[in-house]
């Protein structure tokens, strides 16, 4: 499960960052920074209860953290249906973090299926033997 996660986001006249950790006791808190106005909601947890039951973050375009759930559900060995989730997701560049109600299954070697209730939306991936992410159709691939 994720302990932890630090992103920091700027443009010109602009910064923001969010420090998004979860506690032994499962709780997510959250540190934020924000320099200059954007015009975005502000960084941090919407509603840390809402995401309490997740295990990990989710970082909005970001294909590496689909891995931990892929690992975790062990997808790789075989036929596993769908498992739903709750997750903790990062919205890139706000750096809000909001429950996102999620799902997994194996869809053959190196396939994943991965679905997203919260945002309409679904996907196979493509991943290696260690369960990262190689191919997120709409998102990126990575370059051998």
């Amino acid at each position: 499960m994720t302990r932890t996660l630090a992103v920091a986001v700027h443009d010109d006249g602009w910064m923001r960052s969010l420090l998004l950790s979860r506690t032994d006791e499962g709780t997510w808190v959250a540190d934020t920074t924000t320099r200059g106005d954007v015009g975005l909601p502000l960084p941090g947890l919407v509603d840390p209860e809402a995401v309490r039951a997740a295990l990990d973050c989710d970082l909005g375009l970001c294909p590496a953290t689909n891995t931990m759930p892929i690992r975790r559900l062990r997808l790789l060995d075989g036929d596993v249906p769908d498992t739903p989730l709750v997750m903790a997701w990062v919205e890139v560049p706000a750096l809000r973090a909001i429950r996102s109600d999620q799902a997994y299954g194996s869809a053959g070697p190196g396939r994943v299926r991965y679905r997203s209730y919260s945002r309409d939306f679904h996907a196979e991936l493509m991943v290696d033997e260690h369960g990262a992410v190689v191919d997120h159709p709409g998102l990126g691939h990575r370059i051998p």
